[in-house]
Parts: C-alpha cells; sequence; structure tokens
C-alpha cells in the first residue's frame, strides 16, 4: 500500500505486510493524504470509539498512534538514567543568573562585581552586543599597560554561543565539547534567560567527555594522545548502556575525534604551514557518524603556490601516528598519505570538474568520498573555496544527480517478498543492506538541494524543512537510521569486547522478538524509500 501526500516533494511512502497505516491521519484529523492499494490487499478496519477508548487507556498505543511509534525503534529509554541522559532539557539544569554590565566599565568594576556576587563570569552589553568576561581575563587586564583600568570591552569575547531552554542538555554537551568552551548563553526567542555552565552539566551526566576534551588540549605528546584514544571506546559503551541515543553518541564522539586529529596534525606539522592548508575528514568521520575507529578517510587542500618541503614526509608521519591512536590505514588509501588527496584549490576543482564529466565507478566512488568532507583544523577557508564550488557544479548537472543516486538500489534490502527479513549464511550486512541505501539516498538530495550540511540526520532535518522531503519520511528514516546504527554498534561493541574484528554484520540468533521487530521496520522503511527515490529520480531498480 502507498501513502501519498499532497503538495509535498517525497511525500509517498510504502507499507508492507502487517503494518499500520494512517495513525497519525487517525489522531489528527489530517485528510491530505490518500491511501493506495498497490496490489491486491487485507486490510483490517476498527471501528472509531473502539480505537479512541483504547488510546485513552493505554500509554503506549497512545504513543504508536501520535506517530511517536518510531521512538520504539531506538534502545530502550524506560529507565530512569536513561531518561535523565536522553530527555534532560536545558530548562531541568541549574541556569545561573547572569551577571550583565556595560561593555565601557572599567575591568576594576569587574573583578568587583565578580567577588561581591560570587560570579564565574559577567556579560557585558555594548554596541555588538552581549559579550562574555572571565576571572582569566580580568587577570590578564590586570598585567596589561592600561591594568584595572581598561574597558571590558577590550577584554570580552563576543559572538558567544547560545542555548534555548527546551534543547536538550546533552546537545549542550556536545556544543560545549566541539567549541571548546565552558559556558552557553541561554536565550528563549532573544531574551536573556542566563549561563549554563558546564559543570551543571557534567553533574547529571557524569560523563567522561570534557575529562578527555581537557586531556587532548593540554598533550605534548603522542603517547598522551593515544590514551586518550583508548579511553573514548570506553565511553561509547558507557552511553550506550546507559541509553543515550546514537545520534547524540556520534555528534559527542566525531567533537571529541575532531579535538584529537587535530591536536595530532599541528604537532606533525610545521608551524608555518597550518595556516596555509586545511586538514579534512570524509566518509562516515566527515558526516560525523564514525563511533569506533574504523579507518582513515583524510585529505588536505592546500592554498594556490605553496611551497611545501617535505610535506610527503610530515604527512606520512601524520597517518602513522594515526594508526597509532587506533584508526586504520583506509583500504581505498583515500589518505593524506597519498598524493592523489593533497591538492591546491585550483587542483581539487580540476579533479572534482573531471571527476563529475567523466562518472565512471572510480570517478563515483571519489566524489561519495569527498561529498562528506568537512574541515577539522588549518585554514578552512581553503576547505569551503572548493566545496561551495562543488556544490555549484554539482546541481549544474541534472542528468548527473541520477547518475550519483544510482548506488542506492544498487544494494538490496535483505527482505523477501513477504517483508520478513532474509538472513544470509554470514548473517545480515546492515551497512550495505540498509545503512548505505539510506545514507546515500538522503546524501543526494541533500547534494542536489544544494545543502552544506554533511551529517545525515542533520540533513533528513533540513530537508524536511525545505520540503524536499515529507515530515513522517523524515520521521521514518532517523528512526530506521538509528535503529541500524545502534545494532550494528552493539555487535561491534561485543566482537570488540571478545578479541574479535568488529564488522557489519549481525545475526538474528540472540537477538530479542523486540529488537527483530525493529530491525525489521527499519529495513522496511529504507525499501520503501528506495522505492521513492528510484521513481523520484527515474532510477531503474
Amino acid at each position: 500500500m502507498e501513502a501519498r501526500a499532497e503538495g509535498e516533494d517525497g511525500g509517498s511512502r510504502l507499507y508492507g505486510p502487517q503494518e499500520l497505516v494512517g495513525p497519525r491521519d487517525f489522531v489528527s484529523g489530517d485528510r491530505s493524504r490518500s491511501f493506495v492499494a498497490l496490489e491486491d490487499t487485507a486490510c483490517i478496519a476498527l471501528e472509531l470509539g473502539a480505537v479512541s477508548e483504547i488510546i485513552k487507556k493505554n500509554k503506549s498505543f497512545r504513543l504508536a498512534m501520535s506517530g511517536k511509534a518510531a521512538l520504539s525503534l531506538r534502545s530502550d529509554t524506560s529507565r530512569t538514567d536513561a531518561d535523565t541522559i536522553t530527555l534532560a532539557r536545558v530548562s531541568d539544569a541549574a541556569v545561573r543568573k547572569a551577571v550583565v554590565m556595560a561593555a565601557d566599565s572599567p575591568a576594576a568594576d569587574g573583578v568587583r562585581t565578580i567577588r561581591q556576587r560570587r560570579a564565574d563570569c559577567i556579560l557585558v552589553r555594548g554596541e555588538r552586543g552581549l559579550g562574555m568576561v572571565t576571572g582569566t581575563d580580568l587577570l590578564e587586564a590586570a598585567e596589561s599597560d592600561d591594568g584595572l583600568s581598561t574597558p571590558m570591552s577590550r577584554i570580552a569575547t563576543w559572538e558567544l554561543l547560545e542555548i534555548e531552554p527546551d534543547e536538550y542538555l546533552f546537545d549542550a554537551l556536545i556544543r560545549m565539547t566541539r567549541a571548546h568552551i565552558e559556558r552557553l548563553v541561554v536565550m528563549d526567542h532573544g531574551k536573556l534567560i542566563g549561563i549554563l555552565e558546564l559543570t551543571d552539566v557534567l553533574g547529571l551526566f557524569s560523563t567522561q567527555s570534557h575529562s578527555l576534551g581537557i586531556r587532548i588540549e593540554r598533550a605534548e605528546t603522542v603517547e598522551e594522545l593515544r590514551e586518550v584514544s583508548k579511553a573514548t571506546d570506553g565511553l561509547t559503551r558507557g552511553l550506550v548502556e546507559r541509553g543515550v541515543s546514537v545520534s547524540r553518541i556520534v555528534a559527542l564522539l566525531a567533537a571529541l575525534n575532531a579535538r584529537l586529529m587535530s591536536r595530532l596534525f599541528s604537532m606533525c606539522m610545521p608551524a608555518e604551514i597550518m595556516g596555509r592548508v586545511c586538514l579534512i575528514v570524509m566518509g562516515s568521520e566527515g558526516r560525523g557518524e564514525q563511533i569506533l575507529k574504523t579507518d582513515q578517510d583524510n585529505a588536505i587542500v592546500m592554498e594556490d603556490g605553496l611551497d611545501w618541503p617535505d610535506r610527503e614526509r610530515h604527512l606520512k608521519r601524520f597517518s602513522d601516528e594515526l594508526e597509532k591512536l587506533g584508526y586504520p590505514p583506509c583500504p581505498g588509501n583515500f589518505m593524506v598519505s597519498n598524493p592523489d588527496w593533497v591538492m591546491t584549490v585550483s587542483e581539487w576543482r580540476v579533479k572534482l570538474d573531471r571527476w563529475i564529466r567523466k562518472a565512471d565507478g572510480k570517478a563515483m566512488l571519489d566524489l561519495t568520498v569527498f561529498s562528506d568532507a568537512h574541515p577539522i583544523t588549518g585554514n578552512v577557508d581553503l576547505f569551503y573555496a572548493v566545496r561551495d564550488w562543488f556544490l555549484e557544479r554539482f546541481q549544474a548537472d541534472a542528468g548527473f544527480v541520477s547518475n550519483f543516486a544510482q548506488p542506492v538500489i544498487r544494494f538490496i534490502v535483505p527482505l523477501n517478498i513477504f517483508g520478513r527479513v532474509r538472513e544470509g549464511k554470514k548473517g545480515i550486512d546492515l551497512k550495505k543492506g540498509g545503512i548505505f541505501p539510506l545514507v546515500h539516498g538522503v546524501r543526494t538530495l541533500a547534494l542536489h538541494a544544494g545543502m552544506e550540511e554533511t551529517n545525515t540526520f542533520r540533513r533528513i532535518h533540513s530537508l524536511v524543512s525545505r520540503r524536499a522531503l515529507a515530515p513522517s519520511m523524515g520521521e521514518d528514516l532517523e528512526a530506521a537510521l538509528e535503529t541500524l546504527m545502534l545494532l550494528r554498534l552493539r555487535q561491534q561493541l561485543d566482537a570488540a569486547a571478545s578479541g574479535r574484528k568488529p564488522d557489519n554484520r549481525i545475526r538474528q540468533e540472540g537477538m530479542s522478538r523486540m529488537e527483530r521487530d525493529q530491525l525489521q521496520r527499519a529495513l522496511s522503511i529504507v525499501k520503501s524509500f528506495q522505492s521513492s527515490l528510484a521513481r523520484r529520480l527515474h532510477l531503474e531498480m
């Protein structure tokens, strides 16, 4: 059966055997979708009054009918600890009242105010908006030529990161980790609420992420970084066991991995080179979706005309040290130690154009790898000069989009004609049969829309907000990706703990009934997405 939504691109969705059709429409009274049987279909119709009565009495049924059944695809969050980590919002934390002063106030007034109010920082308001002055800033002002008469506007940090009260605390933790900061300004639709301190967030979560971030910044040797890298595996297992969603786990680990690689790169490169090159990561690392350290996918963008003696030696050292940190070499050799992935801005543009025009198997693979590229350290403007050109070039070639999307349907989703999961002798390859078709399909739509996002979850959100993807399909894709990634991650963690090499395969033997149902539902969503994308981009299935 197919659900068709009026006035929405990507609005159709396929339903398979034993699936519940139209629960959101029933609850909301929405009549914009029509349901069409594509083949002989036996449906069970329920009496309206009976359904309404069950909704009132049964919470689980009410959640399913309200469209929140997708949450059942995620890890079990019924535990109190998991609820605290996953569902706690900024408004649940101890948001501290902000102390606000005029930006032209002298530092001496700031020192006096911090002592009297026992504050950790002061917000200053001036022509540039809100800025922040910390105790460290005031100490530095005291040692300057103007001493404590220095205007606080001169020592303040501007362009502060903000967060809304209804946002998740775990997202606040990710934001702080990524930006190397310890405070966020809490704003409610432009109104200042207060300051969210890292210590208050950590008091609820008790995760290792902040201590690992500090150890990365303070590391002076590769050996110290190696110890931090090992500790991230324990952090991952702990977050999974406590019920944190995969989307948040990968976001936090991506922030830590970026800091780790950035610190290592600065150790391996000459100081005078750092401002003239940009280190980028690609593939799952570029999307911020690599949880365990699978392989190195990285490249370099250099400024035009750069003279870099001993370049290959420096980059080989970086790759070698990354391997010691637990990142094995990339089987496809997409690494900075490979000269083919170290180019100037002009050279990158020429090569990308050649790949698009050639569009053969290897060129498509190279384009797919690059299309998820994300800058890590160095002069990031060099990367954006290449990325922005690539997005324009991608959109300009309408015929190329269908060729680029073709791999979405190349891999067969492991479901039989009855919609049941089909398991081979070696198990079920979650990457080929589920994760890749979903990720690449979303990737294609995002690039076609000229979106800069690389993370699949954020790409889905952006596609829905642009009406390039129906909200119901967006919800389903997020839930399916979360499920497939979680099932794979659990298997990989168990394999690593047993001394086996982690891979992408799982077996239904030993899985609970709920997990098997989750897997079947997720794969059904992927198959429906494949069919929808094939019709939309005129792909031959």
